[in-house]
């Protein structure tokens, strides 16, 4: 069976959890009418693509108790000599469910393509090491920065959603921060915003989109209302005022704070105040609020971390580099200035 086209973003999204782990072998995946509505698909549409999952053995069908996920789902992986290892976490895709998924899921393409075997590994990072000891390369989906000091392993490595590349050790892909801000400062210069805070959490790679902006901000002649890292459900940080701007370093966070503000005053936070986001999650993901992101392509993302690490496998000597990519900003359309 072909791979159904018009059913090759539910596809992407099946896949992609179940070789990270969040879909386990035997559990059920979501019904047939629930992917039908995430993916605007027909129930003959849903339907075929499940069946071409099945047919590539990583999904089962049972009268009975529906569908699951195979006991062996990684069969389809090839038994190519190189071997990719790919750093998730448990829940790494429920906490990024745009992002992570469009990224793999290019990933594990590029890697059927070129007959490269991956292996996935997740959990507690110091015991990474046997996990990835037969990998000629790394690519890490996770902030790996943030939880340890130095790799755990000695293969090539790749990172997205990094910040440190472990001194020289690690490449890296990701939006380019210094773009980013440019195009953030000129967004707030067009809605006549005098005044813009930066609400970031705690993760490096956030706070140095936030320290760039912030620079070239105030650089512009802008007054800046500071650097705000909270916790997503805290409103009290942070009095919105409607004559001021808000840029938020990842439209996860944003959404964070919109459902916050929905759930203590009604309404819609990112109708009511000048707000952007980064990254482009909101694009991805159904149940996001619809407000101006600089957004990345994930997928384009995902197939150039893939390539590197392939070329590094390949020429272990070959130093680390940074890719920084540019996002496009885009805005829905009756976004109130």
């Amino acid at each position: 069976m072909n791979r159904p086209p018009v059913a090759s973003e539910m596809i992407d999204y099946i896949s992609a959890r179940v070789f990270a782990g969040n879909y386990r072998p035997g559990s059920r995946i979501p019904s047939v009418r629930a992917l039908m509505r995430r993916f605007n698909l027909s129930y003959g549409s849903a339907l075929n693509g499940i069946s071409y999952l099945c047919e590539r053995g990583l999904l089962e069908k049972h009268p009975k108790s529906g569908v699951t996920v195979s006991s062996d789902p990684h069969a389809q992986q090839p038994a190519g000599g190189c071997c990719i290892g790919v750093i998730t976490s448990n829940g790494t895709l429920d906490n990024n469910p745009g992002l992570v998924y469009h990224a793999l899921s290019e990933i594990q393409r590029n890697a059927l393509e070129q007959d490269i075997s991956l292996i996935a590994a997740s959990g507690v990072f110091d015991t990474l090491s046997p996990v990835l000891e037969h990998c000629r390369a790394v690519i890490v989906m996770v902030e790996l920065d943030a939880r340890c000091e130095r790799l755990p392993f000695s293969a090539p490595a790749v990172g997205i959603f990094q910040a440190d590349d472990f001194g020289g050790q690690m490449s890296i892909v990701d939006i380019d921060p210094y773009t980013t801000a440019k195009q953030a400062v000129d967004f707030f210069r067009r809605r006549r915003r005098k005044r813009v805070t930066v609400l970031t959490d705690p993760g490096e790679v956030y706070r140095h989109r936030a320290r760039i902006f912030e620079y070239l901000w105030r650089e512009s002649g802008g007054e800046s209302g500071g650097i705000l890292v909270s916790p997503f459900d805290d409103l009290a940080d942070c009095a919105f005022r409607r004559e001021e701007g808000y840029l938020f370093t990842s439209d996860h966070h944003l959404q964070h704070y919109a459902e916050a503000w929905r759930d203590a005053c009604g309404g819609s936070l990112t109708q009511r105040f000048c707000l952007l986001g980064i990254d482009g999650k909101n694009l991805m993901v159904p149940e996001f609020e619809h407000f101006p992101t600089i957004a990345a392509d994930w997928h384009n993302i995902g197939r150039i971390a893939f390539e590197e690490a392939v070329a590094r496998l390949k020429n272990p000597l070959r130093p680390a580099r940074r890719i920084h990519l540019a996002g496009k900003l885009i805005e829905p359309e009756n976004q109130e200035d």
